[in-house]
């Protein structure tokens, strides 16, 4: 399996033209360590390098590792990830995995409710065309739901390539990048959606049948739960826009409370600009940070004080390079290399 959104909307305000462009950080020690825009990808801006010893973070510089352990693959090559990422990674996959299951969960609830509803009085005392309608839309649940945990293997072998894309510390060749530095979209490889679309497809055509019949039957739609979304998975051409524009945008889903969240975004917001690392730009509070994230839940919503303390004024010297906007030069296949990543898709 393979599913996510993390706190990357926590310093959405904060200027990524900028901070690629700051030379050191301090950490909590008082010394200095230079740090490197290779390492500063703004998917995974929750995780950059602040210098603190308690918290789980990037490296500063591309670094050698021999012994990751979720993104094995780059295991003897320079890269942002360290072994110290391992709970962090294994947690956003947890979140994609939850997030989906979830809604599968949704799909078999129903089917309860409707065979309980089978026999009940209601059912005995209807007419022979909806009893016929009815049992059509329950006879649906069953090539679909024998179709899920495909579709969902298919779909967090996607999350996890995508969570080990913040080892890449080459990805300013795989993403659009607007003038102030944001990531715009992530140019992802055709390969990767025929991929999940061979998993995925069937499930999706299945679901679909599944709520026609639904909707055929008065007595069907009787029970009060909700169904999931599942539109995205009807063509192929709305499940790759919906890979790009959900699961590529927000590769490390939040698995922390309302208050875990708001504690560590204003301990990392306090130390970045006490150190003077992170310069605030107040023209930016709201700008295109809020990420798309999947259809069937809300992206998480920032605390006010995080986003008040966001609008201070900058102290950094403006960035000089890169200027402008960016194209991708390269096309990134996530399913290739979450293949080959130490996750594990059980469901």
């Amino acid at each position: 399996g393979m599913f996510t959104c993390w706190s990357w909307a926590i310093l959405g305000a904060v200027s990524t033209e900028a901070l690629l462009q700051a030379p050191l950080l301090s950490n909590a020690s008082g010394t200095t360590d230079s740090a490197s825009y290779q390492c500063m990808n703004p998917l995974f801006r929750s995780q950059w390098y602040s210098g603190r010893t308690d918290m789980v973070q990037l490296e500063a510089l591309p670094t050698v590792h021999k012994h990751l352990i979720r993104c094995k693959m780059w295991n003897g090559k320079t890269s942002c990830c360290n072994p110290g990422m391992e709970e962090a990674q294994q947690a956003a996959f947890a979140a994609h995995r939850d997030q989906l299951g979830n809604q599968v969960l949704m799909l078999r609830s129903y089917l309860g409710a409707l065979s309980a509803l089978r026999g009940s009085e209601v059912y005995s005392q209807s007419e022979p065309q909806e009893k016929a309608l009815f049992d059509r839309a329950l006879d649906a649940f069953k090539p679909a739901l024998d179709l899920a945990d495909g579709c969902l293997h298919r779909l967090m072998t996607f999350a996890a390539g995508m969570i080990c894309f913040g080892c890449q510390p080459d990805w300013s060749y795989y993403v659009w990048r607007s003038g102030l530095g944001e990531v715009q979209a992530v140019k992802i490889d055709r390969k990767s959606c025929l991929y999940v679309d061979r998993g995925c497809g069937g499930f999706g055509r299945a679901v679909r049948q599944l709520y026609m019949r639904i909707m055929e039957s008065e007595l069907a739609k009787e029970p009060p739960a909700s169904l999931p979304d599942f539109s995205m998975l009807f063509s192929r051409e709305e499940l790759c826009s919906w890979l790009r524009a959900s699961l590529a945008m927000a590769p490390m889903p939040p698995a922390h409370s309302g208050k875990e969240l708001f504690l560590q975004a204003t301990a990392r917001l306090l130390t970045a600009t006490a150190n003077g690392a992170l310069p605030l730009d107040p023209q930016l509070t709201g700008n295109g940070t809020e990420l798309p994230v999947l259809t069937t839940a809300p992206p998480p919503v920032l605390p006010e004080a995080v986003m008040r303390a966001t609008a201070i004024p900058t102290t950094f010297p403006p960035p000089q390079a890169p200027p402008g906007a960016t194209v991708p030069s390269w096309a990134l296949d996530p399913t290739t290399d979450g293949l080959a990543s130490g996750f594990t898709f059980n469901f």
